[in-house]
């Protein structure tokens, strides 16, 4: 971010990193991302001093700091108007990428999102062996995607299987948890911890007592697997659900669309793919790769949980 500094001619730069909480998150909680952050504000402290340092770039640092909770480092910058300019009219465009060629396997299997959707669908096939892929699913990879946004409400959303294997996937990549899919889908690269997998069965049990709104029945969703691995599921769902879905908000009636040629339960005002009038509640804001603009159908890439309060002015 920006900002004009007392002298018009100045400006002030904060800039902010998370590379000590990657770092933390890739070596599984082993680096404690607030030590790092620390090192690095005393480090970055002690070359502020250095004259030779403060040379090397157009940008002066003035101060730097950290937050204690999520590990990100701040630096502040005190920069001219004209030495700014200078450094945004140097910066290179971004490089152009070669479109691959028609029919070209290697060019289709070297694209990302190909890549991603195969690896989604063999993923899929292992947590779901008796769901039936389409028969043109292969086909699909190579054809061209959408990136499609909905505000879903979160009791329905927690319904969704791939919204927690999602949710495991992101713990297991950032805060190095065990993810409870893991050797069900890779099962050869997982190692076999003997351990009591039922330790949060009862809480489990509670809350599906309980009746709680959204609350997806894991026996139900993989009647496939063995007493062990749901049990591992139930107790990374349970976690799941009292973070990312149990809310005090109400969830009023979702208003539905008046075109009749609407069946993506969108509203009327979606704009771009993105829902700018809907209910106050809670939402899970799915991400989806998608086969259209207009259609909601494709992977989970992301989901953000959004609260919408009655003030609330869009």
């Amino acid at each position: 971010t920006a900002e004009p500094a007392d002298d018009e001619k100045n400006v002030t730069l904060m800039v902010s990193t998370a590379a000590c909480a990657a770092a933390s998150g890739r070596s599984r909680g082993i680096l404690n991302k607030v030590s790092l952050a620390q090192t690095v504000v005393k480090a970055v402290k002690s070359a502020m001093s250095d004259e030779a340092f403060q040379a090397l770039s157009k940008l002066r640092a003035v101060d730097v700091t950290f937050h204690e909770k999520s590990g990100h480092v701040q630096i502040k910058y005190l920069a001219s108007t004209k030495e700014l300019s200078s450094i945004v009219a140097k910066k290179a465009p971004p490089p152009k990428l070669p479109k691959p060629a028609k029919n070209d396997k290697k060019a289709d299997a070297s694209c990302p999102i190909t890549e991603f959707l195969s690896r989604h669908q063999q993923n899929q096939a292992a947590l779901f062996p008796d769901a039936k892929l389409p028969n043109n699913s292969t086909d699909n990879n190579t054809k061209k995607r959408f990136l499609t946004v909905r505000s879903i409400p979160v009791f329905e959303s927690s319904l969704q299987p791939e919204v927690h294997e999602l949710f495991c996937r992101y713990q297991a990549s950032v805060h190095g948890d065990s993810n409870p899919f893991e050797d069900i889908i890779n099962p050869s690269d997982s190692q076999t911890v003997n351990s009591s997998s039922n330790s949060d069965g009862s809480e489990y049990e509670f809350y599906q007592g309980e009746k709680h709104p959204g609350f997806l029945d894991i026996d139900t969703a993989y009647p496939h697997l063995n007493d062990s691995q749901r049990a591992k599921i139930k107790k990374s769902y349970l976690s799941f659900y009292r973070f990312l879905c149990e809310t005090p908000l109400g969830q009023k009636k979702r208003r539905t669309s008046s075109h009749p040629s609407n069946n993506n339960n969108k509203n009327d005002d979606d704009v771009g793919g993105y829902d700018i009038s809907i209910p106050f509640g809670t939402y899970h804001q799915q991400y989806r790769l998608s086969t259209s603009p207009n259609s909601f159908d494709g992977p989970l890439l992301a989901v953000g949980v959004v609260d919408l309060l009655p003030t609330c002015h869009l």
